[in-house]
């Protein structure tokens, strides 16, 4: 059978546009698979990606610049300079002791055990390794004088010393002539390197200008590198005027601080609270302003000797023993004032500027 021409134009025709259909088809098919290719390719790339994170800000914990004094062991070796007034108290030597430097370390949340090794009228050389030696013992071991058991006595003994801390030091009533001897042969009785050693030098020192002390402690300060405490000084200088506490109403003088009956030389529980928190705050750094006083009040003091025996059990009763007439001094004005206690704290920071945390942050 024979074609025409059209039907052979038509047949040629459908087959060219049968031949483009294919050939896009396979084109589209190719370009597909290479699409997916690269998406594979681009996804196993994405997953071996190290994973993205926030930087970690995780605080550091805080740490205090202060010498924390929990779970710390005191030792205050001295005489009625040092109790008297309730910074430890009276009659309870070689124990744990509640006075005022204990009332402290509690107010500040710190466990800590403070040993008294104080005895009214003993000089520093009673505590040396000889042991006391005080006259006022009639040469009897056997006769006790202030809690001293006797002549001979080693007056910090039964306390573990190669686990004290801290010692603080104090000398009696005398010009001793040999302050520096007596000092390091206290010191040389503890033996942890790791010891500190504080010199607390009290009112009567200043008063009588005892130069064998006041030259002698800035020698142990210089040479050993014991911390001064001179509450003394800064109780004499308010006296005599040289410093004033700031806004006062009151105004200052020697009964302020000191009895005036009885004696006219021993602290009273202002002057007591005044040694525990300067002998505090220089071994801890911490600043004296707003620390803890109330319980100052009710701090047994004084001298647990005498008629009647036992001390005095707030400021009251302290003043009724130590003091002529309750007129006679103004200290508990000075204590119940919060106003005159802020003054006072905030000179304290002049006296203890060496050992004070400087941190204004540190809290």
């Amino acid at each position: 059978m024979k074609s025409n021409g059209k039907t052979s134009g038509a047949i040629r025709a459908a087959a060219t546009i049968l031949a483009v259909l294919m050939l896009c088809l396979t084109g589209c098919a190719g370009g597909g698979a290479g699409d997916q290719t690269t998406a594979e390719n681009a996804q196993s790339e994405k997953a071996t990606e190290p994973l993205q994170t926030e930087e970690a800000t995780t605080e550091e914990p805080y740490v205090s610049p202060y010498n924390s004094l929990d779970g710390k062991t005191v030792v205050f070796i001295g005489n009625s300079f040092v109790y008297y007034g309730g910074c430890v108290t009276n009659l309870d030597q070689r124990q744990d002791d509640p006075g005022m430097f204990k009332q402290l370390c509690i107010a500040n949340g710190e466990n800590t055990v403070v040993y008294d090794c104080t005895y009214g009228a003993h000089n520093l050389s009673d505590f040396t390794a000889k042991g006391c030696k005080n006259g006022k013992h009639n040469g009897s071991p056997t006769t006790p004088y202030n809690g001293c058991p006797g002549a001979g006595t080693d007056l910090i003994g039964g306390i573990d010393l190669e686990k004290v801390d801290y010692v603080f030091i104090s000398e009696a009533g005398s010009n001793n002539s040999n302050f520096l001897t007596d000092c390091r042969a206290i010191m040389a009785r503890f033996p942890n390197p790791e010891t500190k050693f504080i010199y607390v030098a009290h009112s009567y020192t200043y008063f009588n200008n005892h130069n064998n002390i006041i030259n002698g402690m800035k020698k142990l300060r210089e040479e050993n590198g014991v911390i001064l405490v001179e509450w003394g000084k800064l109780v004499d200088d308010l006296i005599n005027g040289r410093v004033a506490v700031e806004n006062s109403a009151v105004s200052y003088k020697k009964t302020t601080f000191i009895v005036n009956k009885l004696d006219s030389h021993h602290p009273n529980m202002l002057s007591g609270y005044i040694t525990a928190l300067m002998c505090y705050c220089a071994i801890t750094g911490r600043d004296p302003v707003g620390q803890a006083y109330e319980f100052a009040l009710t701090t047994p003091s004084g001298t647990g000797t005498g008629d009647p025996p036992g001390c005095p059990a707030d400021i009251d009763e302290f003043i009724s023993r130590y003091y002529t007439a309750a007129r006679a001094t103004n200290c508990k004005q000075v204590m119940t004032s919060p106003t005159e206690m802020a003054g006072i704290q905030k000179l304290m920071r002049n006296y203890l500027a060496d050992y004070l945390v400087q941190d204004a942050n540190a809290g």
